[in-house]
């Protein structure tokens, strides 16, 4: 069954003439009976922490930090529409190698975990299938990434978007079905490119579910689309169909919602868009392809401005997407985080910001304590069948820390003086494959 079926929206009875939403569904009638929210598919998979103090602790507290590894600040940069001069250079600055235009970074770049062990900058891909105007394959075509190519991004941490099957709706392509009673072309553009991306990463042996929808162009209907289809989050430069896009303003020097970045503790937690729960939000982004001195400093100065106002209390978010680095022209941007950051800022994609978000939210937490012993049970039951990123850093207080250890993770690390606790758990096999 087509997976956008899955969603269509039940109508009520009335007199009312046929309305076009703008994202997955058309509907008739006065008022919209939304599809019940499926369970998710769940791992049952629990993960005790245990902590020990010098002496017992007093009224001991365990809550997860509002940004991975307890940064103030967080960067995210993607590289749309599978062209290779967005983002693999970016790619090798990050870990490491020889850019196409022969610059060499050895080790790459690395911001720590907060408890003494490095760890390499990450960014994304924005994903389409075909070219708009003659239906032909981009994958692996000129310039364009190569299935195997996105593979080994994804097995160094680097994550994928649905930019859409195509880059357009069909105002503009011919080459899409004829129009439906039953979905939108938006929404068949993501459904369609979602089985696409996940069967193709499935045949290399590295399964990808999408979880971020990069709206292509300015067109309406992919952030309603994208909330319809339960991803985490969509983003756009300035379209956004009527949610409110985090940061609202992108200006320099303007003192409303944190300036021109998300603020980790305004956004919202949950959302019930469609009746579901699952915290979509839509954020707004930077975009830029002309690095030219003057735009990079342009940038410079919106980092320079995040960084002084993120602290232990505010932590912020910049987000910049390109079609085309004009590397080495951008790589100022990227020095000026590694230079000046001072280990505040968690250099990493949109996919893994929206996943330690969903953690935070759906993780369920117990605490006991006995003696000098904080015991911490973190169930993952509610976590989605989907989630990759299962990470947690937990800020725990109460005492002195002699030692930590953890069980039913894949690693962690921690810092007693600070209390942070690093827990990794990472999920690369299992998912539930998208419905094509």
């Amino acid at each position: 069954m087509n997976r956008v079926l899955i969603f269509l929206l039940l109508i009520s009875t009335g007199c009312y003439s046929q309305t076009t939403v703008r994202g997955l569904f058309r509907v008739v009638g006065a008022t919209v009976t939304p599809p019940p929210t499926p369970p998710p598919t769940t791992t049952g998979d629990s993960i005790m922490v245990t902590v020990t103090f010098a002496s017992a602790p007093t009224a001991p507290t365990s809550n997860l930090a509002e940004l991975k590894y307890n940064k103030y600040a967080t960067f995210q940069f993607e590289g749309d529409d599978l062209w290779l001069n967005a983002s693999y250079d970016a790619y090798i600055y990050m870990q490491g190698g020889t850019t196409t235009t022969g610059t060499t970074y050895p080790n790459g770049h690395t911001f720590t975990d907060g408890a003494g062990n490095n760890v390499k900058w990450r960014g994304g891909v924005a994903i389409n299938t075909k070219n708009n105007f003659n239906n032909s394959e981009l994958w692996g075509s000129a310039n364009r990434y190569t299935a195997a190519q996105l593979a080994m991004l994804v097995q160094n941490d680097w994550t994928l978007s649905n930019h859409g099957y195509y880059h357009d709706i069909a105002k503009t392509n011919v080459n899409y079905p004829p129009d439906s009673p039953t979905f939108s072309q938006a929404g068949w553009d993501l459904a369609k490119n979602d089985s696409i991306i996940y069967a193709r990463m499935s045949a290399l042996g590295v399964p990808f579910r999408n979880r971020t929808v990069i709206t292509p162009a300015a067109w309406d209907g992919f952030a309603r689309a994208a909330d319809s289809l339960n991803y985490l989050v969509s983003t756009s430069t300035g379209v956004r169909d009527n949610y409110f896009g985090y940061p609202q303003y992108l200006g320099l020097n303007v003192n409303t919602n944190g300036a021109n970045f998300l603020n980790e503790e305004t956004l919202p937690t949950t959302t019930t868009k469609f009746g579901r729960n699952n915290g979509f939000v839509h954020l707004l982004r930077l975009f830029q392809d002309d690095y030219s001195t003057a735009n990079v400093n342009t940038i410079i100065a919106q980092l320079t401005d995040m960084l002084d106002k993120a602290s232990p209390t505010k932590h912020l978010t910049t987000r910049l997407g390109t079609h085309g680095t004009q590397w080495p022209n951008i790589v100022p941007i990227f020095d000026y985080i590694d230079q000046n950051g001072n280990d505040r800022v968690w250099v990493t994609s949109l996919h893994e910001w929206a996943e330690y978000r969903e953690v935070k939210r759906l993780v369920q937490k117990t605490q006991t304590v006995s003696g000098n012993t904080l015991t911490i049970k973190l169930a993952m039951g509610q976590i989605p069948s989907e989630n990759r990123f299962r990470d947690m850093s937990l800020l725990i207080t109460g005492g002195t820390i002699t030692n930590v250890s953890v069980v039913g993770a894949d690693s962690f690390s921690y810092n007693s003086s600070t209390g942070l606790v690093n827990i990794f758990k990472k999920k690369t096999t299992g998912f539930t494959a998208p419905l094509p």
